[in-house]
């Protein structure tokens, strides 16, 4: 994760990943938006696994699809729900998959490039 943000309502986030069963070490924002991505990704993960091994598939097998079914954008909505601030922010998934999230009030812009060899994305004009 990268990013440019800062949440207004941090002690209510951090109170719903309380609520959530997770158990925060620090209470900024940072780690706040990073546990809620991580929570609501761990659950997603979950369950495919949950639904390909009723399918018949083994943990070697099922690692491949879990990356194929991984839906990332649902996972952000879900995170991203109850967040009030400005953020514009980056992160990577350890399969491989990629995403920028910004806020809906376009309070931090987000502006970006990209060509056949790079996507490049920044929260600042460059």
């Amino acid at each position: 994760m990268a990013g440019n943000f800062n949440m207004t309502n941090v002690k209510e986030l951090f109170q719903n990943l309380i609520e959530l069963g997770q158990h925060p070490k620090e209470y900024t924002d940072t780690i706040t938006v990073m546990e809620k991505i991580g929570h609501f990704l761990d659950d997603a993960v979950s369950k495919i696994y949950k639904d390909l091994k009723k399918e018949g598939y083994n943990k070697q097998q099922a690692s491949p699809l879990i990356a194929e079914r991984l839906k990332v954008s649902k996972i952000l909505k879900r995170a991203a729900k109850n967040w009030d601030g400005g953020y514009a922010m980056a992160g990577l998934i350890g399969h491989g998959d990629s995403f920028v999230l910004r806020d809906p009030a376009g309070i931090r812009p987000c502006y970006y490039y990209s060509d056949d060899e790079v996507i490049v994305v920044a929260s600042e004009r460059p």
